[in-house]
């Protein structure tokens, strides 16, 4: 079950942000990377939640985390809509 919501969320970042980032994961900075990985993190955890809330003490704690979890994928996703690899700088 976990494979199929990692590639549910794989499916659905690539859809948001147009790009297939899957097949060119290698040649992806490593900050996108990790904004790629806490996008995916962020979907999955929303799935496994509403799959099955039991595990909160209230349903208020369960929607809390996926509100908070919807907002930071949100914001990561219009991050990676606008990356463009060519304005990443190095630090000197």
């Amino acid at each position: 079950m976990l494979g199929e919501f990692s590639d549910e969320a794989e499916g659905s970042i690539v859809s948001a942000t147009r790009r297939n980032w899957v097949s060119e994961y290698a040649n992806v900075v490593s900050g996108a990377k990790l904004c790629l990985a806490d996008v995916c993190s962020d979907l999955i955890g929303m799935k496994i939640i509403s799959y099955d809330p039991s595990g909160y003490t209230s349903r208020y704690e369960a929607e809390l985390i996926l509100d908070i979890l919807f907002n930071n994928a949100n914001k990561n996703i219009k991050i990676l809509e606008s990356f463009n690899s060519n304005e990443m700088k190095g630090v000197s």
